[in-house]
């Protein structure tokens, strides 16, 4: 599974591999492990740059470099530099220089970067981010090794997480970005246990056996969600008080059977974001399959709305993970990659990114 980071809105002006690093989990939303970290930079005309998007990827050796390809290819950077984060870096230059030259996903790496599929200006390696951690310069461009380069793009330690550029968003919210990559993504599912597993899928078929044995599409879709959501906005109902309603569940998911009233509904859901918010976290935690995608990238919409591009992206991430061949996550992912989520929210909000869907 991979995640993608649009944080366009964090610059980063001549900035240092010491403090690059401190800004992942800023920008990722959790502090990452065994993992390859990608960051596109895009060009201001006055020569300046500004953080981009953001990508990771597992460390493995069915190592996804064909994937990371086509998304800096959509992300249209103007350039892009490289973490391994892997706890497995420490020791000596010479004992993790020879294991990491063995490793599949390190081989991958190097020969999508010669065949410039994955072009990265440099590529670092470090045991985890965080305040102290060493890193050391892998492979990059000849003017890195230069005699008058500075050091610290060589070697040195990662600087303040808390005080990164990364980490002003979270500090106005007051929150801190996940410790695992699996707690920053529980609020999607829930405990994700076997038997939640099976309850999802049960209740999703059955909602799909209303929907094909009604003769008509619900009329009422849009006027239905509208009430609903001004009923839980007044009453501040939250996310765990509505995973034990089922009605309300199933009509969620009613709507999310099929795209004529998910899009009947999605204007409603951005009218009414935090409510909205609550009521779809908990269909998404309860349905399975299709509806579950089409909740997902509902709440991504909403997510965008509310102006938490991070939580956007995990909604995608999700979707396009369980249905890679999902449209409108598809559609809203390509936007987020390329720095053009608000350009899509609006277009979503006209009705024209959902014609070219169909």
């Amino acid at each position: 599974m991979h995640e993608n980071r649009s944080s366009g809105e964090n610059g980063l002006l001549a900035a240092t591999p010491d403090e690059l690093i401190a800004n992942l989990p800023g920008l990722l939303g959790f502090y990452p492990e065994e993992s390859f970290v990608v960051q596109g930079y895009y060009s201001k005309p006055d020569g300046s740059v500004y953080i981009g998007p953001t990508v990771r990827v597992d460390l493995s050796d069915d190592f996804p470099s064909g994937e990371i390809a086509r998304y800096l290819a959509n992300a249209q950077c103007a350039f892009h530099v490289g973490f391994i984060v892997s706890d497995r870096a420490v020791g000596n230059d010479h004992e993790y220089s020879g294991w990491i030259e063995k490793q599949a996903w390190f081989q991958a790496i190097q020969q999508a970067d010669a065949a410039g599929k994955v072009p990265l200006m440099g590529c670092w390696l470090v045991d985890e981010t965080r305040e102290g951690a060493r890193y050391r310069l892998l492979f990059g461009v000849e003017v890195l090794y230069d005699e008058i380069t500075p050091t610290i793009w060589r070697t040195g330690t990662v600087g303040s997480v808390v005080a990164s550029p990364a980490m002003h968003p979270w500090s106005l919210r007051n929150e801190l970005p996940s410790l695992t990559r699996q707690e920053a993504f529980a609020y999607l599912l829930g405990d994700d246990t076997d038997s939640d597993e099976e309850q999802r899928t049960a209740r999703t078929r059955e909602i799909q056996r209303r929907v094909n044995r009604s003769s008509s599409v619900d009329a009422n879709a849009s006027s239905d969600a509208t009430a609903l959501l001004n009923g839980l906005a007044r009453n501040d109902v939250t996310t765990e008080e509505l995973l034990s309603e089922e009605e309300i569940i199933d009509s969620v998911g009613i709507w999310m059977s099929r795209t004529v009233l998910r899009d009947e509904v999605i204007g409603v859901m951005l009218d009414a974001p935090e409510a909205a918010k609550n009521l779809l976290i908990a269909a998404v935690r309860s349905l399975s399959g299709e509806l579950r995608a089409n909740a997902l990238a509902t709440l991504a919409l909403v997510f965008l709305e509310l102006g938490r591009v991070l939580s956007a992206s995990q909604a995608l991430t999700v979707a396009l993970h369980e249905q890679p061949s999902h449209n409108l996550s598809q559609l809203l992912f390509a936007a987020v990659s390329s720095g053009m989520h608000y350009a899509a929210l609006d277009a979503v909000k006209c009705g024209l990114l959902d014609e070219n869907e169909r």
